[in-house]
């Protein structure tokens, strides 16, 4: 929704005005319930001020806990995914020559390392589940790794994406 100024509002920007909007709520019920222990307020004042004070504190609390999360953004530089994808290509070109000539060492030796990389979907706002499965998975942290599944690996915690010198 754009704002005052005509400038689109940024995802989450919402939920960053309800968050400033808790803080002084907070503020302004803990100033009421020490200005009531001080006696600078009466008795009779807090059980009037106090009550609306936190239920404006409730009201903001369950708006932010409605409000949605700005998603989490991950951009690419298209220059090295352009790269990324030229090398890719190449390797498959040539690992298929060397397959169509009879010679499967290389195949061989690329399936040592990655049997297999699932992604799989996540949810708005959440990480997806990066699966790997073969040698390459004993190089990630072994808390990542799954019980029972000698060479699959599943990255998340810790392990961010690369968005640079793909």
């Amino acid at each position: 929704m754009p704002s005052a100024k005509g400038h689109r509002r940024p995802p989450g920007g919402n939920r960053v005005d309800l968050e400033r909007k808790l803080a002084l709520a907070e503020r302004d019920l803990k100033r009421a319930i020490d200005g009531m222990i001080r006696g600078t307020i009466s008795e009779a004042e807090g059980d009037q001020i106090i009550p609306e004070l936190r239920r404006q504190r409730d009201r903001v609390k369950a708006a932010l806990d409605s409000a949605t999360k700005a998603p989490k953004v991950i951009e690419l530089h298209p220059r090295s995914v352009d790269q990324y994808l030229r090398a890719t290509e190449r390797l498959a070109d040539y690992a298929n020559s060397q397959l169509a000539k009879g010679d499967d060492e290389l195949a061989q030796s690329l399936r040592r390392f990655i049997d297999s990389v699932t992604v799989m979907p996540a949810g708005s706002g959440e990480e997806p589940e990066i699966r790997v499965a073969g040698g390459l998975a004993s190089l990630l942290p072994p808390e990542s790794r799954r019980f029972g599944l000698p060479g699959e690996t599943v990255a998340g915690a810790g392990i961010e994406p690369a968005t640079y010198g793909l």
